[in-house]
């Protein structure tokens, strides 16, 4: 019996049942047992894992792995190809696969399988492994490489975004506190409206060699920057027509220090440092990045007071491209996007991060301890576009890269990147005179704002009921530490639970502790929105 590129076919070893597809066998020809069993004996299985199965065909030792399932993990077997799967389906055995802790997917859409297992709860997983049962992973091994990279890379997403929110969290909401008069009185981002190119510029060390090009064609253009590139280009007497102001902390107003008075839109996040919105000239227009679902951003979006919703994007780079696509039909042109660095140098000249290391050199610290810096994340290899040289990069940036290059490259024609040796963003790179070709067809550059009227009324009304509900819960925490019921406490939380959200660490076992933290984060989110309410 032989099996045809047009049809695989079941085998009978005489030690059970084989696969052949494409004239080669994707178990054993002898025994298909061996290697599986094999395999599973080597396997080491750990908690809160999700192991990806490439290419499970007859669900050969998946039995026993579900048997050693540790907690929290989870058997995730994909098959690629229909063919394959119409013929080992039926041979399956049938108690195989349940909603807790194994499924089987006949699937080529790397989102919706991403997607199943983000609907499991990001949270039971720590790591993505890969197990291969059989040969099958080698009849496209691109599509199970990539899979597993996608994977992982939305769980080491999660974790940092958690990471984050445990770090930031508490500053992030007292932002949005103190920036509530602003952005509830103020424009959203989407009320401007780009008509021609717009041109956004990263920090990446690339956006040196760019200057002379955009300063000779800046009029024919909407120039946008991400907040580090700022001074870059003002530096260079570049002034660009909008900022992506995205930090929340105080330092991120050092981007600002060349700022004149010249009128300039900052795009702002609702959570950024305050006084960057109060900079003469700047007109800021808001958005919120939703970085994690909490009651807060829920009742604001429901009082109709929460400006343009964006996904949680993670880098400024990514989070700005997303925005210029909600400015306008393009085309986009990108540019000091590196997603890569040298040691030494992570940034332009001219940025902040790279002066401020630069001031600090010596006679035994050159480059102000950059380069140490800069060596200590894990290391990542991206190709150049232009030389196919393999550029420095790290676990964080390259993750970034992957959310702009796929954003990026679904824009089809209308997206080029200028040339430079930096990674492959998805998009054609144009040159000097591709540049210019491309401008004189755009035409001029036409930007609209859209009038939008104040929430007044409907902003004091929820700034009252927010402020009662922070109340309620430093009322009920002070009954509790006086001796009182736990259950007061609880229900102010479950009312507002926001304060809690950034806690680093579970109630359990330290439930007095876990209560204080949170009251303390209540205490500070209340004096600031008691601030806005005064006359």
């Amino acid at each position: 019996m032989t099996g045809s590129a047009a049809k695989p076919l079941l085998v009978d070893t005489g030690k059970g049942f084989s696969v052949k597809w494409h004239d080669r066998f994707l178990y054993s020809s002898r025994d298909p047992l061996s290697s599986v069993t094999r395999a599973v004996d080597r396997w080491n299985p750990e908690p809160d894992t999700l192991y990806l199965i490439p290419s499970p065909l007859l669900g050969y030792g998946l039995g026993e792995m579900k048997k050693r399932l540790p907690p929290g993990s989870f058997l995730l077997g994909v098959e690629r190809f229909q063919e394959l799967m119409a013929l080992t389906q039926p041979h399956l055995p049938p108690d195989l696969t349940d909603e807790a802790n194994c499924r089987i997917f006949r699937s080529e859409n790397i989102s919706l399988l991403c997607a199943f297992v983000e609907s499991l709860g990001m949270d039971r997983f720590r790591r993505c492994r890969r197990v291969e049962l059989s040969g099958g992973a080698r009849l496209d091994p691109d599509f199970y490489q990539s899979l597993e990279e996608e994977l992982g890379r939305r769980i080491f997403q999660h974790w940092q975004t958690r990471a984050s929110l445990v770090r930031m969290g508490p500053l992030w909401f007292r932002n949005i506190c103190r920036n509530f008069t602003a952005f509830t009185a103020g424009k959203p981002a989407g009320s401007l409206s780009v008509r021609g190119p717009i041109l956004l510029c990263g920090a990446g060390e690339s956006l040196e060699e760019l200057l002379p090009l955009i300063k000779k064609h800046r009029d024919r253009f909407f120039l946008c920057a991400v907040d580090t590139a700022y001074p870059i280009l003002t530096g260079a007497g570049i002034i660009p027509d909008g900022v992506f102001n995205l930090d929340g902390q105080f330092y991120n107003l050092y981007d600002f220090y060349s700022h004149g008075a010249e009128s300039v839109y900052l795009f702002s996040d609702i959570t950024t440092s305050p006084p960057s919105l109060r900079l003469e000239g700047m007109k800021p227009l808001f958005f919120s990045s939703h970085f994690a679902d909490n009651d807060l951003l829920s009742r604001l979006e429901e009082a109709s007071l929460l400006p343009d919703s964006l996904p949680p994007l993670g880098s400024v780079g990514v989070t700005s491209l997303y925005l210029c696509t909600l400015l306008g039909e393009g085309p986009y042109l990108f540019g000091g996007l590196d997603f890569s660095y040298l040691p030494g140098k992570s940034h332009a000249r001219g940025t902040v991060f790279h002066s401020l290391f630069l001031s600090r050199n010596g006679r035994t610290c050159p480059d102000g301890d950059l380069t140490s810096l800069s060596l200590r994340r894990p290391e990542r290899r991206l190709p150049g576009r232009l030389t196919g040289k393999l550029l420095r990069s790290d676990t964080v940036l390259e993750g970034y890269y992957r959310s702009f290059r796929e954003i990026a490259s679904a824009l089809a024609d209308r997206a080029y990147q200028l040339t430079g040796d930096y990674p492959d963003l998805g998009v054609p790179s144009l040159g000097e005179e591709g540049l210019g070709q491309l401008l004189e067809s755009a035409g001029p550059v036409r930007v609209e704002e859209t009038p939008s009227a104040p929430a007044g009324e409907r902003a004091c009304r929820f700034l009252t009921e927010e402020v009662t509900r922070l109340e309620g819960i430093v009322s009920a925490w002070e009954s509790f530490s006086a001796g009182g019921s736990e259950g007061p406490l609880e229900e102010a939380l479950k009312r507002c639970s926001y304060p809690a959200l950034t806690v680093g660490f579970d109630r359990n076992g330290r439930r007095e502790a876990f209560y204080s933290e949170a009251v303390k984060n209540t205490r500070a989110y209340l004096a600031v929105l008691q601030k806005s309410l005064a006359p």
